[in-house]
């Protein structure tokens, strides 16, 4: 087994793999930062229309609808993975729809509801994206993909917020700049699910790559439910069990 810098990278090729998981992490890497940065402005907006608001009692209930959301994505959690590409679509689009209208509207209630509509989205597809990462991640280590996402989500955003303040860039102008990258995440993932070939995750080429150690202890390249037939319809339906039959633990079928 590959050790050292060699052994990292092969485990990131491995984790970053499966096309589910591809598509949730470009959502993370785009929409974590664009979260954290109209968390810095949102407040500029009320302001700007009424002083006197009580933001500590809007900011509970945007967090409420981020749980709602959350909680929201338990009866999404068997989405067959042909769907992803367009929940993520409809998502950011809707984001970024919300974020625009914020600007073009001068009433506290319109403004407040534009910014907690995006907060229950947020939480709904973050919730939904964690789960099916750790689902379809072909490595015990897909915890992994969760700190490298949000670390070049908010080095992203970072860039992003010191060339607009460089440009004396405005509240509203920070919302333009934060829907602009949700079209650009709507664009980005329609090309990926054009582009992007299915998973295999029965592949014998990906039960080779897997490293020596989760080899032996009897780790496979298979999400915790990818591998059943129904949720996640581009697992391979080529393995059986011993004999022909369907019945073999981790295969398809199997119990």
């Amino acid at each position: 087994a590959s050790g050292g810098c060699r052994g990292v990278w092969d485990e990131l090729v491995l984790l970053y793999t499966p096309r589910r998981l591809i598509q949730w992490s470009m959502f993370w890497v785009i929409m974590y930062g664009v979260n954290q940065m109209i968390g810095n402005y949102y407040q500029n907006q009320i302001y700007a229309v009424n002083p006197n608001t009580k933001f500590g009692y809007l900011e509970a209930v945007m967090e409420a609808f981020a749980g709602l959301g959350a909680i929201a994505s338990v009866a999404s959690s068997g989405l067959g993975a042909q769907y992803t590409w367009l929940v993520i679509f409809l998502g950011s689009a809707a984001t970024g729809v919300c974020y625009i209208a914020s600007t073009k509207v001068d009433i506290l209630e319109f403004i407040a509801t534009l910014n907690v509509i995006p907060m229950a989205i947020f939480g709904y597809m973050l919730a939904l994206a964690a789960s099916q990462i750790a689902e379809d991640a072909l490595t015990p280590r897909y915890a992994v993909a969760f700190s490298m996402n949000t670390f070049l989500s908010l080095g992203i955003a970072t860039i992003v917020s010191q060339v607009a303040a460089a440009q004396d860039a405005t509240t509203n102008g920070y919302y333009v700049i934060a829907a602009a990258q949700c079209f650009f995440l709507a664009l980005a993932i329609l090309a990926a699910a054009l582009c992007l070939p299915p998973t295999n995750l029965q592949s014998p080429r990906l039960l080779d790559d897997l490293p020596q150690s989760d080899a032996q202890s009897g780790a496979r390249p298979v999400g915790r439910r990818s591998s059943l037939s129904g949720p996640y319809p581009e697992a391979s339906h080529e393995h059986k069990g011993e004999g022909g039959g369907e019945g073999a633990e981790g295969e398809i079928g199997g119990g």
